[in-house]
């Protein structure tokens, strides 16, 4: 079970890498029109200005055809696994809320967080702030948190199987 839990999962992230590239590959030639660019100066590319959008936008595809359709993602799907909520002994299937609250954490979270770390490296040029200096400390320090969190899970996991 654990085993396929970890592979369901290794599953998700090649699925979202392999639907990423092609798109990435399929917009890399349409570029954004400023009205202050000139003919003769390089234009960035629709990919590079609105890539946290388009991870932003695959992982809410993948998530409302998965988790809120399905009850499951792609990955555990192909292992045969199901999202379960133990209530008294019965499983249950997820409710719409921790459906909600998960799509919250992988889609929306992420997103805020890229925009919010792109924001603070552009404007860090531009005019240096006590107060971004503290919310790039922050930031930061709760990716450091997470890391330490996911570790413990996935070893608790390990040992538990839950």
């Amino acid at each position: 079970m654990r085993v396929s839990s970890l592979d369901g999962s290794l599953l998700d992230l090649e699925l979202h890498s392999l639907l990423f590239s092609p798109l990435q590959s399929a917009l890399k030639f349409f570029h954004v029109l400023s009205s202050s660019q000139t003919m003769l100066t390089l234009k960035p590319t629709f990919t590079s200005n609105y890539d946290p959008e388009l991870v932003a936008l695959l992982r809410l595809a993948l998530w409302k055809v998965g988790i809120w359709d399905n009850n499951t993602s792609y990955g555990s799907l192909i292992q045969n696994l199901q999202y379960r909520t133990i209530i008294n002994g019965t499983p249950l299937p997820p409710t719409k809320r921790q459906k909600l609250v998960y799509g919250v954490l992988t889609v929306l979270l992420p997103y805020a967080l890229s925009k919010t770390e792109a924001w603070l490296t552009l404007s860090n040029d531009l005019s240096p702030a006590q107060w971004k200096d503290r919310l790039q400390r922050f930031i930061t320090a709760s990716e450091t948190l997470l890391s330490t969190l996911s570790l413990v899970n996935f070893l608790a996991f390990l040992v538990n199987g839950r």
